[in-house]
């Protein structure tokens, strides 16, 4: 749904999160304030990991291509991460977010593998959705789909030419 994807979208900016910058100066207070940066960047690029991992095991993929481009993404945030921890000696890190990226690849491959897949279809001529979704799919119930994914604000005139989105038959 879409409250799930914009959690999703929400938690995974967190992944790789950086406070900022601590003075430099060599004071004991400094090196302390130092250490609690970094181990709050530590804590909160860890919990946003699993939480984005928990929030995409709730969306529901429309289509493949939908849930391809969210593994992506996400895998591709928290392969970052594991990288930056992997390479500060942090092993425990590294490994926890690297089984995290594997199991997220297996879920949504496997909830997204037998999906419809997306392709680009334009029409020749200028007609209601109706036509289309009945000339594409056989049922001209499928209308609204098309009309949503593309966002056509007159679905009894689709100008020609214009590529729409559409769905194959899974």
């Amino acid at each position: 749904t879409i409250a799930d994807v914009s959690m999703l979208g929400w938690v995974r900016n967190l992944i790789g999160f950086s406070g900022g910058s601590v003075g430099l100066s060599p004071t004991p207070a400094r090196q302390a304030e130092r250490r609690n940066a970094a181990a709050m960047d530590r804590q909160v690029t860890l919990t946003a990991s699993a939480e984005a991992a928990k929030a995409v095991t709730a969306v529901t993929f429309e289509s493949y291509d939908d849930a391809a481009a969210i593994r992506d993404d996400l895998t591709g945030r928290i392969e970052s991460a594991e990288l930056a921890f992997a390479d500060a000696g942090d092993d425990a890190a590294y490994q926890a977010l690297r089984n995290l990226r594997l199991a997220v690849v297996r879920d949504v491959t496997a909830r997204g593998g037998s999906l419809a897949r997306v392709y680009d279809y334009a029409p020749a001529a200028d007609e209601p959705a109706l036509v289309i979704a009945q000339r594409l799919y056989g049922d001209a119930g499928r209308a609204d789909e098309i009309i949503e994914r593309n966002r056509i604000r007159h679905p009894g005139f689709v100008p020609a030419g214009r590529a729409l989105e559409v769905l194959t038959d899974a």
